[in-house]
């Protein structure tokens, strides 16, 4: 086997915790790997300008990218309330004039503009800007993704859970983020990926205890909000998704 090492681009939030520990974990994978750390959109970035191998990316980057292969069964999903992934503001939908986008996932965004269209059926314009600091205006939404929901959901009178949404309107479960290669990557090197990731998952309290956020919250994150193995249902999800992301 060549002694090349393959640079694997994957997401720095909570949700993508459990691979990263067992890429720590796992004897001899980083003398196969070297890791990462991004947001979901420059995963995708990574991987089109061939900065990576293989990549975590959003979903709905594959409406756009091109030479790869989906890998292994998992990914990070939700079955309903996935918390990290909303839309807030201090006024009811209804008064909505204007939504500001988070830019670190292409998928959420295209997600939020499908429930926004389709569900709560209103019109807004939509700004792209860094939204941690940004303060609404009078008739203005923000969509927040990412750790810093647990620290900003507070200050908003309304929020809208996008997979929650999503499971109402469809039924289906909601697919964020999957795993890919690029199409000549050895499978030899596919099947050393599923031993990290079942150890990952298999040490979530382990995980839980080095993080320094609530221990609480994080249990409850990662064993009712979080889901990380996409069977046919999930496929179904995902799917769906990808197909109605064509209509916007």
């Amino acid at each position: 086997m060549s002694h090349k090492k393959y640079t694997i681009a994957m997401v720095n939030y909570l949700n993508a915790k459990p691979f990263l520990y067992g890429f720590k974990q796992v004897e001899g994978i980083s003398e196969i790997f070297d890791i990462s750390l991004l947001n979901p959109a420059q995963c995708a970035r990574a991987f089109q300008y061939n900065e990576a191998d293989i990549a975590l990316v959003p979903a709905g980057s594959l409406l756009t990218l091109q030479n790869y292969k989906r890998i292994t069964s998992y990914g990070i999903a939700a079955d309903d309330e996935v918390r990290t992934v909303c839309l807030f503001s201090n006024q009811p939908p209804e008064l909505w004039k204007e939504v500001v986008l988070d830019d670190h996932s292409m998928t959420s965004v295209i997600l939020a503009k499908l429930i926004i269209r389709d569900v709560l059926h209103i019109r807004p314009s939509f700004v792209t800007k860094k939204i941690e600091n940004h303060v609404l205006a009078e008739g203005q939404a923000t969509l927040m993704i990412g750790d810093k929901v647990f620290q900003y959901e507070h200050f908003f009178k309304y929020k809208l859970d996008l997979a929650t949404s999503w499971k109402k309107w469809t039924g289906l479960p909601f697919v964020f983020a999957v795993w890919i290669a690029k199409n000549d990557i050895p499978d030899e090197i596919i099947q050393k990926l599923h031993p990290v990731f079942e150890y990952g998952l298999a040490h979530i309290d382990e995980v839980i205890a080095q993080s320094p956020e609530d221990p609480q919250l994080l249990a409850l994150y990662y064993k009712k909000y979080i889901r990380y193995f996409l069977d046919k249902d999930y496929e179904k999800g995902l799917d769906t998704y990808l197909n109605k992301a064509g209509t916007l």
